[in-house]
């Protein structure tokens, strides 16, 4: 078994490897500061950028690319997907109308919006039937909190569905509108 003496000697082993260790980090912190400073005084970038480790610069000055806008089509993709995710998870409603809205939610097709939009009305109509119809008593707690928690979620993916589609008449109808405004040639 271990002395007492055993254990002091490790601790102060170990005291004095971090001190070194913290004196070590202290000194590199205060070599790469100096360099900093001198680089800046100097205007040497490179020294500059040597110090603070980052790679040498190109030949000009390179700009981040541009972020990558979302089409219409994926965010319209990905909102269907979350509103299909929602209704096979949610226990709020009887099975029979989850699966009549996950029929209407296949249905819906970005390349007819005014069709897709007149599908989500009806189902957006539905769903706020279904959520009066279908809401718990206040007295049952449990049920009623996992009410709040799922059932709001399905009624922003159906507006989110909305917006996108009405997005996508109003970008049709403003380019309709250049197309016939433009001259034809002969």
């Amino acid at each position: 078994m271990p002395s007492d003496d055993d254990y002091r000697r490790r601790d102060t082993r170990d005291y004095l490897n971090r001190q070194q260790d913290r004196a070590d980090f202290e000194r590199l912190q205060r070599d790469r500061t100096s360099a900093v400073y001198d680089g800046i005084r100097t205007r040497d970038e490179a020294k500059v950028r040597s110090a603070l480790d980052i790679p040498p610069a190109s030949g000009g000055v390179v700009q981040p690319a541009p972020p990558r806008q979302v089409t219409a089509g994926e965010q319209f993709r990905e909102h269907s997907g979350a509103l299909l995710f929602c209704l096979e998870w949610t226990d709020a409603f009887p099975a029979e109308l989850i699966e009549q809205w996950c029929d209407h939610i296949a249905a819906l097709d970005i390349e007819r919006p005014r069709a897709s939009l007149r599908l989500l009305a009806a189902l957006s109509e539905s769903y706020d039937q279904a959520r009066r119809r279908f809401k718990p008593h206040i007295m049952d707690v449990s049920r009623s909190m996992q009410f709040e928690e799922q059932v709001p979620r399905i009624g922003r993916e159906i507006d989110w569905l909305i917006r996108i589609l009405e997005h996508v008449l109003a970008y049709e109808a403003a380019h309709e509108a250049d197309a016939t405004a433009r001259p034809t040639r002969r």
